[in-house]
């Protein structure tokens, strides 16, 4: 994302996406899938921003 909307220009962009997976998490709810999702945003975006981070891979 960085690369392809901010190169040559003043500004800097960061994209930090948390995922998590009905099968791979296997919440109790859709707010549990959510927040799972959440926590892996949050994760993302406290350890360097401009990733993915998978919330499977949290716990």
């Amino acid at each position: 994302m960085e690369r392809e909307f901010a190169f040559g220009r003043p500004y800097q962009i960061t994209v930090s996406v948390g995922v998590s997976s009905l099968e791979l998490c296997s919440p109790t709810s859709i707010e549990e899938l959510i927040e799972q999702a959440d926590t892996a945003e949050i994760t993302a975006k406290q350890t360097g921003k401009n990733k993915v981070v998978a919330a499977w891979d949290l716990n």
